[in-house]
């Protein structure tokens, strides 16, 4: 009896041994949602389309899934062909590529060899740049089967691709092929480029040693050699950057979370906190690298940093899911030996960054103290010059000073006669030595002239006197007291020289000379001891030297107000003048 219904199912006879076989239905087998145990790489269980029954194969599931997978593998192997070529080639292919850059940003320009090398240098640091953009825009399609990276997974992800494109209405097998091209090809990329972002990163340090030996050989001026050694500082500062982008980025965020805020630290000790930190997750890892039973043969060593971010991933779903646990252990431990590798290289490149930025700080330093030495020495140098203009405009000042009371000396010998001029000019004697009496000392000197009976003032001469004083222009006065001042030792104007002249005037206009005396003793009071008395003959010879013709009675007045505060024995000779003034002109009326 024939088996055909039994194997061929529904069918028609055709011919001799010739049956057309009637339409059959595929049913997708249970997916590997990494809650199973169905993936054939990370497992070792029976191929897909398999019956676990010893019977034979159930016509509905033939082996059409291995010829759907055979197809994705034939398709996979093509791309890693060509990758292999361009992984094989790489050193040559970013070597011929960056010097075409540099050539390229060169062109039509005569460049010095400082500018030279710092071309350079821009060049490679912003083709990094730009690899890491196409980096990052390569990872949403290198992740798009179901959130994976394909490395490692390239069984288990695409056999669930294709079952679901089986499945989907309207069936799209060759859309599940090309999905899966796509996210491999991209995971590719993300090799190719961190590795050639490696190659480029290990040309950074050769490349600033040639533009800081360039600038420091040109001996320029240290403005400009500071301007350079701050742009260093910021190079250390973007080859950080480049550092940490090349780690994988489990490990940037756990660097970036161990090493905290940098804010207030120079260069090199931010620098220095950052390697503190990888040379303590070394440590850790290197204490973690277990033991293992067999080598995953289909992981080929070392690790680009896409596929070491992928063994994180295995890792994970390996200890958290139901994902297969075959080669777990060795996984476990190359995870942690080769971020191991990874941090060791970017620990070596931190070192030297460090080494770097503090050979531009310590320089700047220098720099800054020489800067500050001279800054100091030219201060100096105009504060001497500043001093000696001074000091000979004092000179031409205190000069015209001393003409001017030499001028005022003779007007009052020429007003009010020699004997008046020799009193007035004792009293200039010695004027820093010159000590200043009290208020009662000085009035009951004063007294001795004021109740001179010989002195009498004749109210009309006194009031016209009196007029002519609060006529005076007061700047002009001012200015004058400022200048018998100077010849007298007193720096600055003589705020008091007005006062002193108010109330000489009162005592005149009056015969009160309290107020006068007051002002006196204040000034006494509130002047440093050897201006003390400059300011007040400088008041008072202002008066007695102003414009305004002054009787001799009154201008002795005021001679002996002032010399009353000085010693006794000069208002006794004014008193003897006056006598023998009154007396002489008795005799000629």
């Amino acid at each position: 009896m024939s088996g055909a219904g039994r194997y061929l199912g529904p069918h028609i006879k055709t011919g001799p041994n010739s049956y057309e076989i009637g339409p059959v239905p595929i049913r997708a087998l249970r997916l590997p949602t990494f809650n199973g145990s169905q993936g054939l790489y990370i497992n070792t269980e029976d191929h897909r389309g398999r019956t676990p029954s010893k019977d034979k194969l159930d016509p509905l599931t033939p082996y059409i899934w291995d010829d759907f997978i055979g197809e994705h593998r034939a398709n996979q192997s093509i791309i890693d062909d060509e990758y292999q070529e361009i992984f094989n080639r790489i050193t040559i292919t970013v070597s011929n590529e960056i010097e075409q850059r540099k050539q390229g940003a060169k062109s039509g320009q005569q460049l010095n060899q400082i500018d030279n090398a710092k071309t350079d240098q821009t060049t490679t640091i912003n083709t990094i740049r730009l690899k890491e953009q196409e980096y990052q825009s390569q990872i949403e399609t290198a992740h798009s089967l179901y959130g994976q990276n394909p490395f490692f997974l390239m069984k288990d992800l695409p056999f669930r691709k294709v079952v679901d494109g089986v499945n989907s209405v309207p069936p799209d097998l060759l859309g599940a092929y090309a999905a899966i091209d796509r996210a491999y090809r991209s995971a590719l990329e993300l090799k190719r480029l961190s590795l050639e972002n490696n190659i480029l990163a290990s040309h950074l340090a050769g490349l600033a040693k040639s533009l800081s030996q360039a600038e420091t050989g040109s001996q320029a001026e240290p403005a400009q050699m500071s301007s350079w050694l701050a742009e260093r500082l910021y190079a250390t500062n973007t080859e950080k950057d480049i550092r940490i982008q090349l780690l994988p980025h489990f490990l940037q965020a756990e660097i970036a979370a161990a090493t905290g805020s940098v804010e207030g630290l120079t260069h090199s000790q931010s620098l220095e906190k950052y390697k503190a930190v990888i040379d303590n997750l070394i440590v850790q890892n290197q204490a973690a690298v277990g033991t293992y039973a067999t080598a995953n043969p289909n992981i080929q060593l070392p690790l680009s940093k896409p596929e070491l971010e992928s063994i994180k991933s295995l890792v994970h779903l390996q200890a958290n899911t139901n994902l297969g646990k075959r080669w777990n252990d060795y996984h476990a431990s190359l995870l942690h030996s080769e971020s191991v590798r990874h941090l060791a290289a970017a620990a070596s490149a931190f070192g030297e960054l460090i080494a770097r930025a503090k050979e531009a700080e310590n320089s700047l330093e220098q720099i800054r103290l020489v800067t500050e030495a001279e800054a100091r020495r030219v201060a100096a140098e105009q504060a001497r010059i500043a001093a000696e203009e001074e000091a000979r405009a004092e000179e031409s000042v205190y000069k015209e000073a001393v003409s001017f009371l030499a001028d005022t000396n003779k007007h009052i010998l020429e007003k009010y006669g020699a004997e008046l001029s020799k009193v007035a000019q004792d009293l200039q004697t010695n004027i820093s030595g010159k000590k200043i009496r009290s208020y009662d000392e000085a009035l009951a000197s004063f007294e001795k002239i004021n109740s001179n009976p010989n002195l009498k003032l004749n109210a009309k001469d006194t009031q016209a006197v009196v007029d002519a004083l609060n006529a005076l222009d007061k700047a002009t006065f001012a200015d004058n007291a400022k200048r018998l001042g100077k010849a007298f030792g007193v720096t600055g104007k003589i705020v008091q020289a007005e006062a002193i002249r108010e109330k000489t005037i009162i005592g005149i206009q009056t015969g009160d000379w309290k107020p006068l005396g007051l002002e006196i003793e204040a000034i006494a009071a509130g002047a440093l001891a050897a201006y003390a008395a400059g300011i007040l003959l400088a008041g008072f010879f202002a008066t007695i030297g102003s414009p305004v013709l002054l009787s001799v009675p009154i201008a002795a007045l005021i001679i002996a107000s002032a010399a009353s505060y000085f010693d006794s024995e000069t208002v006794d000779e004014i008193n003897k003048y006056l006598i023998n003034f009154s007396e002489a002109n008795l005799k000629t009326s």
